[in-house]
Protein backbone atom coordinates (compact mmCIF):
# COMPACT_ATOMS: atom_id res chain seq x y z
CA UNK A 1 0.00 0.00 0.00
CA UNK A 2 2.85 2.38 0.83
CA UNK A 3 5.83 2.72 -1.50
CA UNK A 4 9.41 2.86 -0.30
CA UNK A 5 9.50 6.66 -0.41
CA UNK A 6 6.22 6.90 1.50
CA UNK A 7 7.45 4.45 4.15
CA UNK A 8 10.60 6.50 4.55
CA UNK A 9 8.50 9.64 4.88
CA UNK A 10 6.29 7.95 7.47
CA UNK A 11 9.23 6.67 9.51
CA UNK A 12 10.79 10.11 9.50
CA UNK A 13 7.60 11.82 10.64
CA UNK A 14 6.33 9.38 13.27
CA UNK A 15 6.89 9.96 16.95
CA UNK A 16 7.28 6.83 19.10
CA UNK A 17 6.40 6.87 22.80
CA UNK A 18 6.48 4.21 25.52
CA UNK A 19 3.58 4.23 27.97
CA UNK A 20 3.09 2.52 31.31
CA UNK A 21 -0.12 0.84 32.48
CA UNK A 22 -2.91 3.40 32.84
CA UNK A 23 -1.21 6.21 30.93
CA UNK A 24 -3.48 8.43 28.83
CA UNK A 25 -2.70 8.89 25.11
CA UNK A 26 -5.34 11.54 24.65
CA UNK A 27 -8.30 12.78 26.63
CA UNK A 28 -11.88 13.24 25.56
CA UNK A 29 -12.37 16.67 23.95
CA UNK A 30 -8.61 17.19 23.48
CA UNK A 31 -7.47 18.37 20.00
CA UNK A 32 -6.52 15.67 17.51
CA UNK A 33 -2.78 15.92 16.81
CA UNK A 34 -2.56 12.96 14.44
CA UNK A 35 -3.20 9.24 14.07
CA UNK A 36 -1.90 6.80 16.67
CA UNK A 37 -0.72 3.29 15.82
CA UNK A 38 -0.35 0.77 18.64
CA UNK A 39 2.96 -1.05 18.07
CA UNK A 40 2.93 -3.18 21.24
CA UNK A 41 0.50 -3.55 24.12
CA UNK A 42 -3.15 -2.53 24.14
CA UNK A 43 -5.25 0.59 24.57
CA UNK A 44 -8.84 0.99 25.68
CA UNK A 45 -11.22 3.67 24.36
CA UNK A 46 -14.02 4.98 26.55
CA UNK A 47 -16.44 7.90 26.46
CA UNK A 48 -17.94 9.81 29.37
CA UNK A 49 -21.32 11.53 29.16
CA UNK A 50 -22.48 14.73 30.86
CA UNK A 51 -23.66 12.75 33.89
CA UNK A 52 -20.24 11.17 34.36
CA UNK A 53 -21.23 7.73 33.08
CA UNK A 54 -18.37 5.94 31.34
CA UNK A 55 -19.03 3.78 28.26
CA UNK A 56 -16.46 1.28 27.04
CA UNK A 57 -16.03 1.72 23.28
CA UNK A 58 -13.31 -0.69 22.20
CA UNK A 59 -10.07 -2.47 23.01
CA UNK A 60 -7.29 -1.56 20.57
CA UNK A 61 -4.47 -4.05 20.13
CA UNK A 62 -1.04 -4.05 18.50
CA UNK A 63 -1.22 -3.28 14.79
CA UNK A 64 -4.40 -1.19 15.03
CA UNK A 65 -4.78 2.56 14.65
CA UNK A 66 -6.84 5.10 16.58
CA UNK A 67 -7.71 8.73 16.14
CA UNK A 68 -8.53 8.64 12.44
CA UNK A 69 -12.19 9.55 13.03
CA UNK A 70 -11.18 12.79 14.73
CA UNK A 71 -8.51 13.34 12.08
CA UNK A 72 -10.98 13.04 9.21
CA UNK A 73 -13.56 15.24 10.90
CA UNK A 74 -10.96 17.79 11.98
CA UNK A 75 -12.50 17.66 15.45
CA UNK A 76 -11.52 17.01 19.03
CA UNK A 77 -11.34 13.44 20.27
CA UNK A 78 -14.74 12.03 21.23
CA UNK A 79 -13.19 9.39 23.53
CA UNK A 80 -10.33 8.97 25.96
CA UNK A 81 -7.57 6.49 25.14
CA UNK A 82 -5.56 4.86 27.92
CA UNK A 83 -3.23 1.88 28.10
CA UNK A 84 -4.21 -1.46 29.60
CA UNK A 85 -0.59 -2.59 29.84
CA UNK A 86 2.88 -1.20 29.05
CA UNK A 87 2.58 -0.15 25.41
CA UNK A 88 4.55 1.40 22.57
CA UNK A 89 2.53 3.78 20.41
CA UNK A 90 3.54 5.74 17.33
CA UNK A 91 1.98 9.08 16.45
CA UNK A 92 1.86 10.28 12.84
CA UNK A 93 1.21 14.04 13.03
CA UNK A 94 -1.67 15.60 11.09
CA UNK A 95 0.56 17.30 8.52
CA UNK A 96 2.40 14.09 7.65
CA UNK A 97 -0.88 12.15 7.33
CA UNK A 98 -2.37 14.79 5.06
CA UNK A 99 0.67 14.60 2.79
CA UNK A 100 0.48 10.79 2.63
CA UNK A 101 -3.23 10.81 1.82
CA UNK A 102 -2.83 13.35 -0.97
CA UNK A 103 -0.37 11.05 -2.72
CA UNK A 104 -2.01 7.71 -1.93
CA UNK A 105 -5.72 7.34 -2.66
CA UNK A 106 -5.69 3.63 -1.71
CA UNK A 107 -4.69 4.55 1.85
CA UNK A 108 -7.60 6.97 1.98
CA UNK A 109 -10.03 4.26 0.86
CA UNK A 110 -8.81 1.89 3.59
CA UNK A 111 -9.17 4.57 6.26
CA UNK A 112 -12.68 5.34 5.00
CA UNK A 113 -13.63 1.66 5.32
CA UNK A 114 -12.15 1.54 8.82
CA UNK A 115 -14.07 4.67 9.69
CA UNK A 116 -17.37 3.10 8.62
CA UNK A 117 -16.70 -0.02 10.73
CA UNK A 118 -15.62 2.15 13.64
CA UNK A 119 -18.82 4.17 13.54
CA UNK A 120 -20.96 1.01 13.56
CA UNK A 121 -19.04 -0.29 16.57
CA UNK A 122 -19.32 3.07 18.34
CA UNK A 123 -23.08 3.18 17.78
CA UNK A 124 -23.51 -0.32 19.22
CA UNK A 125 -21.21 0.40 22.17
CA UNK A 126 -23.11 3.55 23.08
CA UNK A 127 -26.42 1.71 22.78
CA UNK A 128 -25.16 -1.09 25.01
CA UNK A 129 -23.77 1.38 27.52
CA UNK A 130 -27.15 3.02 27.92
CA UNK A 131 -29.49 0.04 27.68
CA UNK A 132 -27.58 -2.92 29.08
CA UNK A 133 -27.36 -3.74 32.78
CA UNK A 134 -24.01 -3.65 34.56
CA UNK A 135 -23.77 -7.44 34.44
CA UNK A 136 -23.86 -7.47 30.63
CA UNK A 137 -21.37 -4.60 30.43
CA UNK A 138 -18.92 -6.41 32.71
CA UNK A 139 -19.35 -9.58 30.64
CA UNK A 140 -18.59 -7.58 27.49
CA UNK A 141 -15.43 -6.14 29.04
CA UNK A 142 -14.29 -9.61 30.11
CA UNK A 143 -14.94 -10.92 26.60
CA UNK A 144 -12.81 -8.14 25.11
CA UNK A 145 -10.01 -8.80 27.57
CA UNK A 146 -10.09 -12.53 26.85
CA UNK A 147 -8.96 -11.84 23.30
CA UNK A 148 -5.82 -10.13 24.54
CA UNK A 149 -5.02 -11.64 27.93
CA UNK A 150 -6.85 -14.99 27.98
CA UNK A 151 -5.10 -18.37 27.72
CA UNK A 152 -6.56 -21.86 27.47
CA UNK A 153 -5.36 -24.29 30.11
CA UNK A 154 -4.99 -28.07 29.82
CA UNK A 155 -8.62 -28.84 30.63
CA UNK A 156 -9.97 -26.41 28.03
CA UNK A 157 -10.97 -23.63 30.36
CA UNK A 158 -9.92 -20.05 29.57
CA UNK A 159 -7.82 -18.28 32.19
CA UNK A 160 -7.86 -14.49 32.18
CA UNK A 161 -5.36 -12.55 34.27
CA UNK A 162 -6.86 -9.10 34.52
CA UNK A 163 -4.44 -6.27 33.73
CA UNK A 164 -6.40 -3.94 36.01
CA UNK A 165 -7.57 -4.06 39.62
CA UNK A 166 -11.21 -3.82 40.67
CA UNK A 167 -11.10 -0.05 41.17
CA UNK A 168 -9.66 0.56 37.70
CA UNK A 169 -12.23 -1.78 36.14
CA UNK A 170 -14.99 0.10 37.95
CA UNK A 171 -13.71 3.46 36.69
CA UNK A 172 -13.48 2.07 33.17
CA UNK A 173 -17.15 1.07 33.30
CA UNK A 174 -18.35 4.08 35.28
CA UNK A 175 -19.60 2.05 38.25
CA UNK A 176 -18.63 1.56 41.89
CA UNK A 177 -15.93 -0.93 42.86
CA UNK A 178 -18.43 -2.76 45.04
CA UNK A 179 -20.66 -3.20 42.00
CA UNK A 180 -17.86 -4.93 40.07
CA UNK A 181 -17.13 -7.27 42.99
CA UNK A 182 -20.82 -8.03 43.55
CA UNK A 183 -21.37 -8.74 39.84
CA UNK A 184 -18.35 -11.04 39.56
CA UNK A 185 -19.61 -12.91 42.62
CA UNK A 186 -23.04 -13.28 41.01
CA UNK A 187 -21.51 -14.57 37.77
CA UNK A 188 -19.53 -17.07 39.80
CA UNK A 189 -22.60 -18.18 41.76
CA UNK A 190 -24.41 -18.76 38.46
CA UNK A 191 -21.59 -20.92 37.11
CA UNK A 192 -20.47 -18.51 34.39
CA UNK A 193 -16.94 -18.08 35.76
CA UNK A 194 -14.70 -18.41 38.78
CA UNK A 195 -12.58 -15.57 40.07
CA UNK A 196 -9.91 -14.95 42.66
CA UNK A 197 -7.97 -11.71 42.85
CA UNK A 198 -7.09 -10.72 39.30
CA UNK A 199 -7.60 -14.22 37.89
CA UNK A 200 -10.85 -15.11 36.13
CA UNK A 201 -11.48 -18.64 34.85
CA UNK A 202 -14.20 -19.10 32.22
CA UNK A 203 -15.45 -22.68 32.11
CA UNK A 204 -17.87 -22.20 29.22
CA UNK A 205 -17.36 -19.33 26.79
CA UNK A 206 -20.90 -19.72 25.43
CA UNK A 207 -22.30 -18.98 28.88
CA UNK A 208 -20.31 -15.75 28.99
CA UNK A 209 -21.46 -14.81 25.47
CA UNK A 210 -25.07 -15.35 26.53
CA UNK A 211 -24.56 -12.67 29.18
CA UNK A 212 -23.79 -10.11 26.46
CA UNK A 213 -27.33 -10.38 25.17
CA UNK A 214 -29.00 -9.56 28.48
CA UNK A 215 -31.17 -6.42 28.53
Amino acid sequence: MLGDSELAQLNEAKQTSVYELGDVLFRQESPCDGIHCVATGSVVLRRQDAQGNSVLINLIQAGQTIGYRSFYNNRRHAEQAETLEPSTVCLVPNAAMETLLVGNSELGVQFAASLADDLKQLEQALLNGVSQPVRARIARLLHLLLGRFGESNQDGRIVLRLPLGRQALAELLGVQRETVTRTLNALQADGVLNHSGRTVVVDDLDRLLDELEQQ
